[in-house]
C-alpha cells in the first residue's frame, strides 16, 4: 500500500522506505540520494545434458597462453552446480579435440567432484606430454553451486597450476607426464561443457554453468577471494583485475540468447553458440550481487545500473547536458534500432569502425545503414 505522506521530521538520517511512495507535485532533496537495487545481476544459467551438449566459442591466439618460446599466464573462473557428482566427470573449460593431430591445449573439468586441470604439449605425442594438478578429494558437493578457479603461472612446471573452490585452494597432486616443453597454438575453440569433439564419458560435463571468465594473468588468492565475492556471482567489471580480463560469459544472462553467437562475450566480442542441445534456462536460486544502484553524489552526477542494456534511460522532451557525453568503447556492434531510431557507440575495431571510430547506426524506411562519424585515424 503506498504512503500517501511523508512525515519528513519522523525520518532519521539513515531510514530506509521500503514501501511504495507517491509523490504529486515537486520533490528536493539536499544532500546525497541512493536507491538500492534488488534485483539480482545472474538469474540464469547453461543447462548441459551431459551426453554432447557444448558451448562453441571460437578459436582466439588470446586462448593460447603462449608467446611461441614459452607459456604465459592465465586463469579460469566458472561457477558450476553438479546434482550427483559421483555420476559426473567432464570439463568446464577446454580447448581440446581428441579426433585431431594436435589434440589438446589444456582441460579444466572435475572427475566426481575432485577439481583437475591439464596443460599440454600435444606436438611430443598424439595425446600430449602434460603438467597437471588434481584434488586429492572432491570439493564439489551434490546440487550445490561452487565456485571454481584454475590458476597458472606460465612457468611451463606442474608447480606453477594452482586450483581453487569457493575461494580456497584447493590441496591437489601437481605432477608432469613425459616432458612438457610448451603448451602449443592449436586452431581448436574454446569450449564450455565439453571439448570440441566431446568424443568420450570423461570429456563431457552434465548440470549447470554461469559466469565464466577468462583472464590473462595468474590471479592471485586475493584476487580469487574478490571474484568468489563471498560466494555471489558479481559484476566481473568491478574486480580489481578486470583489465586482465580477456572474455566474460555470462552464460544466459543480460543480452545472451539462443542462436549463433547468442552466449555473448561482453568484454572482447568472442561469442559462443549453444550447440547440440545446450539450453539457456532459469536459474533464481544462484548467489548473485544485485544490480549497480541508482545514486547521485556531491558534483550532481547521476549514475543509473541497469541490467540489460536495451532497456534505455527514456527521457521525454529536451535534454540539456552541462558537461561532456562520455562514450567507452564497446567490443560488439549494438542491436539495430527500431524504425525512426538511431544509436551512437564508439567502436574498439572489433565490430564495425576501427578502433576509436565513432558509429551511429539508423533504422528508417525499413532499412538500417550504419555510417562512420569520426574517422579517429584521420582526425
Amino acid at each position: 500500500m503506498a504512503r500517501s505522506k511523508i512525515d519528513v521530521e519522523s525520518i532519521g538520517w539513515n531510514e530506509q522506505i521500503k514501501e511504495d511512495i507517491s509523490i504529486s507535485g515537486s520533490l528536493t532533496v539536499q544532500g546525497k540520494v541512493l536507491i538500492e537495487a534488488e534485483e539480482k545481476i545472474n538469474k540464469k544459467a547453461i543447462s548441459f545434458d551431459g551426453t554432447n551438449d557444448v558451448v562453441v566459442a571460437s578459436d582466439q591466439d588470446e586462448y593460447s597462453p603462449t608467446n611461441g618460446s614459452t607459456d604465459t599466464a592465465f586463469s579460469i573462473s566458472a561457477w558450476v552446480y553438479v546434482g550427483d557428482v559421483s555420476e559426473d566427470n567432464g570439463p568446464f573449460v577446454a580447448k581440446s579435440n581428441n579426433t585431431i593431430s594436435v589434440r589438446n591445449e589444456y582441460i579444466f573439468k572435475h572427475s566426481n567432484g575432485e577439481v583437475q586441470f591439464f596443460i599440454y604439449d600435444s606436438t611430443l605425442n598424439a595425446n600430449g606430454n602434460q603438467i597437471r594438478a588434481q584434488a586429492n578429494a572432491a570439493t564439489l558437493s551434490d546440487s550445490t553451486w561452487h565456485h571454481v578457479v584454475a590458476t597458472y603461472d606460465g612457468s611451463t612446471n606442474a608447480s606453477g597450476i594452482k586450483l581453487y573452490t569457493d575461494a580456497s585452494q584447493t590441496s591437489a597432486t601437481n605432477n608432469e607426464t613425459g616432458t612438457y616443453v610448451r603448451l602449443r597454438n592449436s586452431s581448436t575453440p574454446l569450449t564450455f561443457g565439453a571439448t570440441e569433439d566431446a568424443g568420450n564419458a570423461n570429456r563431457v560435463f552434465e548440470d549447470r554453468m554461469a559466469d565464466v571468465v577468462f583472464f590473462n594473468k595468474e590471479l592471485s588468492s586475493a584476487e580469487v577471494t574478490e571474484i568468489y565475492n563471498s560466494g555471489n556471482v558479481m559484476n566481473v567489471r568491478n574486480h580489481s583485475a578486470f583489465a586482465n580480463v580477456v572474455s566474460w560469459w555470462k552464460m544466459g544472462d543480460d543480452q545472451d540468447v539462443e542462436g549463433s553467437n547468442g552466449i555473448r562475450d561482453y568484454v572482447s566480442g568472442y561469442h559462443g553458440t549453444l550447440t547440440n542441445g545446450a539450453a539457456i534456462i532459469d536459474q533464481t536460486d544462484i548467489p548473485s550481487d544485485a544490480l549497480d544502484s541508482l545514486n547521485t553524489n556531491a558534483s550532481g552526477s547521476l549514475g543509473i545500473g541497469i541490467k540489460i542494456p536495451e532497456e534505455a534511460l527514456h527521457v521525454y522532451g529536451n535534454t540539456k547536458l552541462e558537461g561532456p557525453l562520455i562514450l567507452k568503447e564497446r567490443t560488439y556492434d549494438p542491436d539495430n534500432p527500431t524504425e525512426g531510431s538511431s544509436v551512437i557507440w564508439m567502436s574498439n575495431g572489433n565490430g564495425s569502425g576501427d578502433d576509436g571510430d565513432i558509429m551511429i547506426k539508423i533504422t528508417a524506411g525499413g532499412a538500417t545503414k550504419t555510417v562512420t562519424l569520426v574517422d579517429f585515424s584521420a582526425a
